[in-house]
């Protein structure tokens, strides 16, 4: 009977520090019967850049990373699996575009703490791969993101937007 006794009162001590109030039966009130609580998992992760992601000029099979492109961090307590995917395409290739020409999502990569991952052509989320997970350390990881322009590209201004995705 001992044990019902202990968790039932480390109930009321939490619900006591998230503000409810209780009045124990010594000073004329009624016992709590029932209290309960639950708790929740999740992950909250957020995502932080200082500026556009700029690899500068390249020429065709040339390449470059921009070391700390943005930063995960993970307030909450499980870990976030990290998913990536270019949202701009030319016809049905996703990637780096202007008008007319696309650097296929495949010539880009992005790295957190773990592996240099390879982007899809596709509309579909590539995963980052367990070593990237977002940990619950709320420290911030600095990714980067590496360009290899493929021999032969078309010389033109290429832009184009990634989405993160958490899960």
């Amino acid at each position: 009977m001992m044990k019902p006794k202990l968790i039932m009162l480390s109930a009321l001590i939490l619900f006591v520090t998230i503000g409810l109030t209780f009045i124990p039966s010594a000073m004329g009130g009624e016992p709590l019967d029932d209290v309960i609580v639950t708790v929740t998992s999740g992950q909250d992760t957020s995502i932080t850049t200082s500026n556009a992601i700029n690899f500068g000029s390249l020429a065709p099979g040339g390449n470059s990373t921009v070391s700390d492109a943005f930063g995960l961090t993970n307030d909450g307590n499980v870990a976030g699996h990290v998913g990536a995917t270019f949202t701009t395409n030319v016809g049905a290739i996703y990637g780096l575009t202007n008008t007319t020409y696309v650097i296929g999502g495949t010539n880009v990569s992005m790295q957190g703490p773990g592996t240099l991952t390879a982007l899809d052509n596709l509309v579909s989320d590539t995963a980052m791969g367990g070593d990237n997970d977002v940990a619950t350390d709320a420290v911030e990881d600095m990714w980067d993101i590496k360009l290899d322009v493929p021999a032969g590209q078309d010389p033109a201004i290429y832009n184009g937007t990634v989405e993160i995705t958490f899960s």
